[in-house]
């Protein structure tokens, strides 16, 4: 297998490893906050809702795009110095 190759399936399994991370504690504060607010009106979970994929699926896409990028940068890095 070449180096570049490597680096990839590296970069994508550690991707899916914090992902699969960042995404069991948010199903657990999810399920905290669905606890705490059985008694209250639909609207307000809605709320909590919205809150919650605000404060995790948006940081968790845009960190999923860093990533990505950066691995794509290393395999140029990797690919232009095995041309060199």
């Amino acid at each position: 297998m070449k180096q570049s190759t490597i680096f990839t399936l590296l970069g994508v399994g550690w991707i899916i490893f914090l992902n699969s991370i960042i995404l069991k504690l948010s199903s657990q504060n999810t399920s905290l906050s669905n606890n705490l607010i059985t008694g209250a009106a639909v609207k307000d979970s809605v709320v909590i809702a919205s809150q919650t994929i605000g404060k995790i699926i948006i940081p968790l896409i845009i960190f999923n795009i860093l990533v990505i990028a950066l691995l794509l940068v290393g395999h140029k890095i990797i690919h232009i110095k095995n041309n060199k």
